[in-house]
C-alpha cells in the first residue's frame, strides 16, 4: 500500500494522526524503547527471512569449498606419491638393465676368449695328425667326426639367446705302448690352442697291445660338419 492509498483514505488517515499523538504523548524514554523495539521485530523478520537462509547458503557454500580443496590436496599428495613411486620403479629397472647389459657383456667377452683358446674345428685333425706323427710308435687305427651340436648360451635372467656356437667332436683310436700313449696324451693336453676332452678309454688285446680311444671336441661358429672319413 502506498502514500497515495494512506493519504485517500480518511479513516487510515484518522488512525495514523491517533497512533502518533499517542506516540508524541509519551515520554522520550517510552518512544526510545518503542523505537528499539520496532527495530528489533524488522530486523528478526530481516533475519528469519534474508540474513539466516543467507548465512546458511553460506556456510554450505564455505564448506563445500573446504572439502574440494582437501579433497584437491589428497589427489595432488596421492599423485606426487604415484610419481614418486613410478620414478623410483624407473631407477631401479634402469640400474637392473645395466646389470643385465654388464653380465652379458661379461659373458660375451669370456666366451670370445675362450673360443680365441680353442682349436679351430677345421685344423682339429691336422693339429691331432702332427702330435701323431711326432711319436712315430703310435699307430693310428682310426679317426672319424661327431655330428655338430649345436651349442645354446644361458642369457642372464633365464632368457634362452639365440645359438652361436656349435660343438664338433673327433673319436681318436691310437694303437702303442702305455708309454707312448701317455706321452702323446700330454702333447695333446699341451697344445698350444686347447681341445676339450669329453672321455677316453684304455684297452688291450690277447698281445697285450694297447689301444686308446679318445673323444675330443671344440667349439666353433661353423656349423658345417668336419667330413673326416670313419
Amino acid at each position: 500500500m502506498n502514500k497515495s492509498a494512506w493519504t485517500s483514505s480518511p479513516e487510515l488517515m484518522m488512525r495514523w494522526r491517533r497512533v502518533r499523538r499517542a506516540f508524541d504523548a509519551r515520554l522520550m524514554t517510552e518512544r526510545r524503547l518503542l523505537i528499539v523495539a520496532a527495530a528489533c521485530v524488522i530486523w528478526f523478520l530481516l533475519d528469519a527471512v534474508w540474513v539466516t537462509p543467507a548465512y546458511q547458503q553460506l556456510n554450505k557454500a564455505t564448506k563445500r569449498r573446504s572439502d574440494a580443496q582437501a579433497s584437491f590436496q589428497m589427489l595432488t599428495s596421492q599423485k606426487t606419491q604415484l610419481d614418486q613411486a613410478i620414478a623410483l620403479q624407473k631407477q631401479d629397472a634402469q640400474k637392473e638393465l645395466l646389470l643385465v647389459r654388464e653380465r652379458l657383456l661379461k659373458g660375451q667377452q669370456e666366451l670370445a676368449r675362450a673360443q680365441s683358446q680353442m682349436a679351430p674345428a677345421r685344423d682339429m685333425r691336422q693339429m691331432l695328425e702332427a702330435i701323431l706323427a711326432r711319436h712315430g710308435q703310435l699307430k693310428l687305427r682310426s679317426m672319424k667326426t661327431m655330428p655338430p651340436t649345436e651349442v645354446r648360451l644361458g642369457a642372464p635372467g633365464g632368457a634362452s639367446a639365440g645359438a652361436s656356437l656349435y660343438s664338433h667332436g673327433l673319436e681318436l683310436v691310437v694303437e702303442g705302448s702305455f708309454h707312448e700313449l701317455l706321452a702323446w696324451l700330454r702333447s695333446v693336453e699341451t697344445m698350444p690352442r686347447r681341445l676339450i676332452w669329453q672321455s677316453m678309454t684304455l684297452s688291450s688285446d690277447e698281445q697285450s697291445r694297447l689301444t686308446l680311444t679318445l673323444w675330443v671336441q671344440t667349439l666353433s661358429p661353423d656349423k658345417e660338419p668336419l667330413e673326416i672319413a670313419p
